[in-house]
């Protein structure tokens, strides 16, 4: 939230495993720090902080992030699209019903040490659904939970409200839902 936060933080609590997810570049906490390389500075004190005999888990897709994996010597395991994500989503698309047409949520494949596994998430939209649960697998693959069950998992997952949800309208219609943190303005 503010400059020195997390710095404080990890003199006292050094993790096992952290997570660095993105580096927007107009990051949601900008409005306490300086620049947007003050956030990113903040931010890499997570990953400076792992243990050595601990994971460092990546977004090989944000190149912010990326180059936080020389900050440690902790085991690094990197997620995302691009072709050197160790835990890469493919084959993303809407999920429809097959009755209505309606769309139920994201479909994708989890590729990890050679197996293609395929996962669901409903009640959403988008690759911003994605993420997370790839974050979640890698997290999971690093203390040797096996891929299938937590893609299994997965299936139980409810997105969080007002973030691209899928709602039934009447007369036949769909409702996407993204009014999370959406401007005054923006719904007028």
């Amino acid at each position: 939230d503010r400059p020195g936060d997390i710095k404080k933080i990890t003199q006292w609590i050094k993790p096992d495993i952290s997570v660095v997810t993105k580096m927007s570049s107009v990051p949601v906490h900008l409005e306490y720090f300086s620049s947007v390389d003050e956030v990113i500075k903040e931010k890499s004190y997570l990953a400076k902080a792992t243990k050595d005999n601990g994971v460092l888990i990546l977004n090989s897709d944000d190149d912010k992030v990326s180059t936080m994996a020389n900050l440690t010597d902790a085991r690094k395991m990197t997620y995302g699209f691009i072709a050197d994500a160790e835990v890469k989503a493919s084959n993303d698309s809407v999920l429809y019903d097959e009755s209505s047409g309606f769309p139920v949520g994201v479909n994708f494949k989890i590729n990890y040490g050679g197996n293609s596994v395929p996962v669901s998430i409903l009640g959403a939209l988008g690759k911003q659904h994605i993420y997370p649960a790839l974050s979640a697998i890698a997290v999971g693959l690093s203390q040797g939970i096996n891929i299938v069950s937590s893609a299994q998992r997965l299936l139980k997952h409810t997105p969080p409200l007002g973030r691209m949800n899928i709602i039934s309208g009447i007369k036949n219609s769909v409702i996407i839902d993204d009014t999370y943190n959406s401007s005054t303005v923006a719904l007028y």
